[in-house]
């Protein structure tokens, strides 16, 4: 480096100095995957993230004393479960995560062309709690000792990971015929009995938290022999039944996350036939569910069973619910 003053072309020079660096022929290669990918995504609450380092030396020249530092960084709270976590013999304090020639032998000293593969998981809280973040960023960091004849540490990042967590968005559907005060949800004769007609409340629970909900729908078809009473409520959106497909829609345009719980219910009415006699009947067929997360722009799809009269959760009628003579 040389600093003077220019004169037209010509240069007068007032100080000089330079300094000599070593060009070395690579050192070690290593990238930082999250289930698959190196790219930012959106996780599910309760998933458990697979991840792995894997490392290579492309160089002519070992590499020794390599150690890998795993960083989770966040405004808040990072939501994992360390206690569950598999490290793969990694040393874990507060959010990092280090593998060195003590913890990971192979690490001391990485000939020429030699690789390898850390593997590691880290699962994530079923839910987030306040105080929590609901995005965290993820990196890795990578320090050698000595590279060939020339000692001196050196810090090398791979791109970092950004991991956004979805709303923990559910959904339970049951029968019921009593409520839990004992108070008659349903009507007609339990057991259920054939050319006797029996009705029974079908209930809707969603539950949310962490982000707003938009274009939500919950939807099943009626089997032929089950007949809507036009008996229902909901809380929140709108409930409708289509005559023509025999399809109940519940739809809700936006769903914020201040509430957490909102249900709809309506009442069906079956009339068993001799061929019914010994079973439970059908009362809803699967059910769908479909919500989009307005945050992570993401779009949950699940589905449940179909409803019967077995009314696990009734337990006035435990025993009481298949079709009789």
């Amino acid at each position: 480096a040389i600093i003077g003053f220019m004169d037209e072309e010509t240069l007068f020079e007032q100080i000089k100095t330079q300094v000599q660096t070593n060009v070395l022929g690579g050192a070690v290669s290593f990238h930082l995957i999250l289930d698959g990918s190196d790219k930012d995504q959106t996780v599910q609450p309760g998933k458990t993230i697979r991840g792995s380092i894997d490392y290579k030396n492309p160089g002519t020249d070992s590499v020794e004393g390599v150690s890998f530092t795993l960083h989770l960084s966040s405004n808040a709270s990072v939501p994992i479960a360390w206690d569950k976590a598999n490290l793969s013999d990694g040393v874990h304090s507060n959010n990092q995560v280090v593998w060195n020639k003590k913890t990971t032998p192979a690490l001391e000293k990485i000939d020429p062309g030699k690789e390898g593969v850390i593997d590691f998981t880290l699962p994530l809280h079923e839910s987030i709690s306040e105080g929590s973040s609901d995005v965290f960023t993820v990196s890795v960091s990578m320090d050698v000792e000595k590279i060939g004849s020339i000692t001196s540490t050196r810090t090398i990042e791979a791109t970092p990971i950004q991991l956004a967590i979805a709303s923990n968005v559910s959904l339970s559907a049951y029968a019921l015929y009593f409520a839990e005060d004992g108070t008659p949800l349903g009507s007609g004769d339990v057991p259920p009995h054939v050319g006797a007609s029996t009705s029974y409340r079908i209930i809707w629970d969603l539950k949310n938290s962490l982000h707003d909900l938009g274009t939500v729908e919950v939807s099943t078809i009626l089997p032929q022999d089950v007949a809507w009473t036009d008996l229902s409520g909901k809380d929140i959106g709108i409930l409708s039944y289509n005559p023509t497909t025999r399809q109940v829609r519940w739809q809700i345009s936006k769903l914020p996350n201040d509430i957490k719980n909102a249900q709809a219910w309506f009442n069906v009415t079956v009339t068993p036939k001799t061929s019914d006699v010994g079973t439970f009947m059908k009362l809803t067929n699967q059910l769908s569910l479909e919500a989009t997360d307005l945050t992570t722009k993401t779009q949950t799809n699940s589905s449940l069973p179909l409803i019967t009269t077995e009314l696990p959760l009734d337990t006035a009628v435990s025993g009481k619910s298949v079709v009789t003579k």
